[in-house]
């Protein structure tokens, strides 16, 4: 039983897409996404080779829809599909498109409006803070802190903070007083935190608009905002994924107990590398040289 999780926001690259380019598949669905793209003034295949605006909010989100879509329609072109799809963060709404939720013109109308809404906020004003160590202890710390919220558990062993910059500060301080290893995170806002909440109302209004046919999904979507099955795409679940926690690594302790198979669908192998100890076959889909074994 295999599952295909589709990677988050810090896993684009400058050159992303270049060592498919031979796949034809693959430049198939991502002159789709430059189509719609271009209709909204996004312009993917000059950002793609702009390392400065790559790493912007509101086209870094675009970017990485846009691979991690054509990567796996390439996948599913040559292989079987998954018994499950989920998604760190923004990697979800690849899985909305796969699944057949929603069709691609949709996916990028909401992929560029999250990102524009995100990037509109002050930049290098909050951030976040990846520590290192028990969960419970982890846990433990932030409860004792103000205005710093839990931004994601993506490991037992590795969970995310996020807030203001000078909150992030302190909470780093104090964890480091209690033996905990804590690295901030080269990022231009505090995402999944209250830092999003200015945003959310205006978010909500535009995507009830989108969002005029959505279809029951083809393919099992966990959602790691609710860690069960997402049975319906609102605009308030969109809302509510930007704002709440990317509840990662419960949902994969979930899927270990009937799935064997993780394949990683995105530009770096960030979420293979978190399972890469655990007792289950994790793979980058976009490593070539593991494609004969992804059955």
């Amino acid at each position: 039983m295999s599952v295909w999780q589709f990677t988050g926001q810090g896993s684009q690259h400058f050159n992303m897409g270049r060592s498919l380019e031979s796949n034809s598949v693959f430049i198939e669905h991502w002159n789709l996404c430059q189509q719609e793209a271009m209709n909204l003034n996004i312009d993917l295949n000059t950002l793609a080779v702009d390392a400065n605006l790559l790493n912007e909010t509101q086209y870094s989100q675009p970017l990485i829809f846009a691979y991690e879509y054509a990567l796996a329609m390439s996948m599913l072109d040559s292989y079987s599909s998954p018994n499950c799809l989920i998604g760190h963060s923004i990697g979800e709404y690849a899985a909305y498109v796969i699944s057949e939720m929603i069709d691609l013109k949709t996916a990028i109308q909401l992929i560029i409006l999250r990102g524009r809404l995100i990037g509109s906020l002050p930049k290098n004003t909050s951030g976040m803070l990846a520590v290192i160590g028990p969960q419970e202890k982890t846990l433990s710390v932030l409860n004792q802190l103000n205005n710093v919220d839990l931004a994601a558990i993506n490991h037992e062993q590795q969970i995310v903070l996020s807030g203001a910059l000078s909150d992030l500060d302190h909470a780093k301080k104090e964890l480091k007083a209690k033996g905990m290893k804590a690295i901030m995170l080269n990022v231009s806002h505090g995402f999944h935190s209250h830092c999003m909440d200015h945003i959310l109302d205006e978010f909500h209004h535009h995507a009830s608009q989108i969002l005029n046919k959505t279809a029951p999904s083809e393919i099992p979507i966990i959602s790691t905002t609710t860690c069960q099955p997402i049975k319906e795409l609102t605009a308030g679940y969109l809302r509510d994924h930007i704002r709440q926690p990317v509840q990662y690594w419960p949902v994969i302790k979930k899927l270990m107990n009937n799935h064997d198979t993780f394949i990683e669908i995105g530009p770096k192998p960030i979420l293979t590398k978190l399972l890469q100890n655990d007792a289950v076959t994790a793979q980058w889909a976009a490593q070539a040289s593991i494609h004969a074994d992804l059955k």
